[in-house]
């Protein structure tokens, strides 16, 4: 059973938001909407949630072998974002944004 103290944090919560975000708008920028990435036929942007759901929660689950976000240990999500940042670089060429730092001002 998952020690309780060791769950991510609020503000783990909330860079995994701001990840998703920021990664969206950088696979847009890059003209890789979702068909690019996932489905060839139906051009689809991204959006905080569909990062989340479509390229975060599978590579969670196969790294960390836990399908909810909240139930990430307080040293799991690094490990998911190494694992996804060397994915998009590698296959699609694409940098993905720094991990949300509090103390980073243009990540706020």
């Amino acid at each position: 059973m998952n020690d309780p103290s060791r769950q991510r944090t609020n503000a783990q919560n909330r860079a995994l938001h701001l990840f998703c975000r920021l990664l969206s708008e950088c696979l847009n920028s890059a003209g890789l909407d979702q068909r690019k990435v996932l489905k060839e036929e139906i051009e689809i942007p991204w959006n905080e949630e569909s990062v989340k759901e479509s390229l975060w929660r599978p590579i969670q689950a196969a790294v960390i072998n836990k399908e909810s976000t909240a139930d990430a240990e307080t040293d799991e999500y690094s490990k998911v974002y190494e694992v996804l940042a060397r994915h998009l670089s590698s296959k699609l060429g694409v940098t993905p944004p720094p991990w949300p730092d509090k103390n980073r001002e243009d990540l706020r």
